[in-house]
């Protein structure tokens, strides 16, 4: 009999559920990243740089050079695909289905192996984190009969 996870994550939580055949959900493992819940105000820890004009005008602050939320949310997809990576090693699971919010689903999928990304069995871009195991139960049975 296969063994099966279902991920249900989004920038800042990723919870991890085995879905043994014909029986509810039971929670694995809960991964956070509340750096990534920060007002962007206490993610920046330097102010960007100024810049001189080539007319000389004066000077102006520069942009910074990347958005700080979408910095932590790539370190946490990081982080999820080295867990189902070792976690697949270790021959945990056999199939994956994932229900990510979409930006962080696509964060993900460019984070996993190909031992773990030929294990993807389904991918939902849903952000269904925050629901209850039955509740996420109701939405994979959903995508599996359709």
């Amino acid at each position: 009999m296969k063994k099966r996870w279902i991920v249900v994550a989004d920038s800042s939580r990723a919870r991890i559920f085995a879905a043994p055949q014909g029986r509810n959900l039971e929670e694995v493992e809960t991964l956070t990243h509340p750096e990534s819940r920060l007002p962007e105000q206490d993610m920046s820890r330097d102010r960007p740089g100024l810049a001189l004009d080539g007319g000389g005008q004066g000077r102006h602050g520069l942009e910074p050079s990347s958005d700080p939320k979408k910095q932590e949310a790539v370190i946490f997809s990081r982080i999820v695909a080295d867990v189902l990576d070792k976690a697949h090693s270790r021959q945990e699971y056999d199939q994956l289905i994932l229900f990510a919010a979409p930006a962080f689903l696509g964060m993900l999928r460019d984070q996993m192996t190909k031992a773990v990304a030929g294990a993807l069995l389904l991918e939902v871009p849903k952000n269904i984190s925050a629901l209850t195991a039955p509740e996420i139960q109701k939405h994979l049975k959903a995508e599996l009969d359709k």
